[in-house]
């Protein structure tokens, strides 16, 4: 199942303000094993060899956020993109 960046961002966010390492970006399985962005698994998992882990994979789907309809939590109203345009302008008139 897919997960939002959002979602995801979050997961790392609180794994490394707990002291976890977060690994992030595009799984690729070739002939020297599984990497993500270039980094071989198999080497940096050997660091902690003897211990007890907990892994999560997430894969972040991956949706056009430009086409999306989303109702806007705040004020309600229907849009497109990826903040409320009528709550960003509020915001911005308020902040002067």
């Amino acid at each position: 199942m897919d997960i939002s960046k959002s979602v995801a961002r979050r997961l790392a966010k609180n794994g490394l303000e707990a002291g976890a390492r977060v690994f992030r970006g595009v799984l690729k399985a070739g002939p020297d094993g599984i990497e993500v962005d270039g980094k071989n698994i198999s080497e940096w998992l050997a660091q902690y060899d003897d211990l007890e882990l907990l892994l999560i994979a997430a894969p972040i789907e991956h949706v056009d956020q430009e086409s999306v309809v989303k109702t806007c939590y705040t004020c309600g109203r229907d849009y497109v993109g990826s903040t409320c345009p009528a709550c960003a302008e509020a915001r911005a008139r308020l902040r002067g």
